[in-house]
């Protein structure tokens, strides 16, 4: 589970909370940005959470999926991957999850 986004996942609001995502117009407790290398950011330092859009140009599976046109963000609790975004459905990782 994540803190504020697994339940939110299960809503009806999800929809509506990754159309804003996308356009960065989060607002409340978001702190919306790009990092270096152009690609947009979401924090909420409330619950030390973070979401950043997938870098296409990673070795990773869910780069590849960002490169075939899927809508990917990477989920960050404390520092540490704790799930995927991957066309607006939350995949939330496991204990024995390797990248």
């Amino acid at each position: 589970m994540i803190p504020g986004l697994s339940k939110l996942a299960e809503t009806d609001q999800w929809p509506d909370f990754m159309r804003k995502l996308r356009t960065r117009t989060l607002k409340g407790v978001w702190v919306q940005s790009f990092v270096g290398n152009g690609l947009r950011k979401a924090a909420c330092k409330k619950i030390d959470l973070m979401i950043i859009e997938q870098n296409p140009m990673k070795g990773s599976k869910w780069a590849q999926l960002a490169r075939e046109g899927h809508e990917v963000w990477q989920v960050f609790v404390q520092g540490n991957y704790a799930g995927v975004i991957v066309d607006e459905r939350l995949e939330v990782y496991g204990r024995n999850h390797h990248l």
